[in-house]
């Protein structure tokens, strides 16, 4: 499989923005951030939260 990368900087925010895009019933960019949550994110209040990730630098 190949990979269509645009500019390398542009990753992680193309990223993002293509999964809010395609599912906004589910995430949504945390503004300010390349993150994204839960869009219901208000009736999860109060409760716990597991997050992941990897923190890559480019080379």
């Amino acid at each position: 499989m190949k990979k269509i990368i645009n500019d390398p900087h542009d990753v992680v925010p193309e990223m993002v923005d293509g999964m809010t895009r395609s599912y906004p019933q589910y995430i949504e960019k945390n503004e300010g951030t390349e993150a994204v949550v839960r869009s219901d994110k208000e009736s999860m209040k109060g409760k716990v939260g597991i997050v992941s990730g990897e923190l890559m630098q480019a080379m």
